[in-house]
């Protein structure tokens, strides 16, 4: 049986760098999973947040954050993807989910296959997305 560090270990190596002519939806779906599976393990580094790698796309990272019940507002996702430039701190584009059911995560992966097309062509307008109620 596998126990739980290492499923996060063998999740953390799956996080690598993706080259986006390589990007399948199936993929990035996987690792948007396996990124989830990752924050029960990780630890708390600031109040109120988990925060793990999805993935590299080129100049991008895209992580998935947890917000924690004691810090979230009830009207906020709990989980959100946000994009980041490797060269710049600053996020580029986020999306929130609230259920991680099949919807979302296709959602979601769509979003981070858009962001890194977006990349590709140098566009990286500020814009947060948000689940459609």
């Amino acid at each position: 049986m596998i126990s739980g560090q290492m499923l996060a270990q063998q999740s953390a190596d799956f996080c690598g760098t993706l080259p986006s002519s390589d990007l399948r939806a199936e993929e990035i779906e996987q690792r948007i999973i396996r990124a989830y599976i990752r924050l029960v393990f990780e630890a708390e580094k600031t109040i109120g947040f988990r925060t793990v790698t999805v993935t590299r796309l080129g100049p991008l990272e895209v992580r998935l954050t947890e917000m924690l019940e004691n810090n979230s507002d009830p009207s906020m996702p709990s989980l959100w993807l946000e994009v980041s430039s490797l060269q710049h701190p600053s996020p580029i584009d986020g999306y929130g989910m609230s259920d991680f059911d099949d919807s979302e995560i296709t959602a979601a992966a769509e979003f981070i296959i858009e962001a890194a097309r977006s990349a590709e062509s140098q566009d990286f307008s500020l814009r947060f997305s948000r689940k459609s109620e």
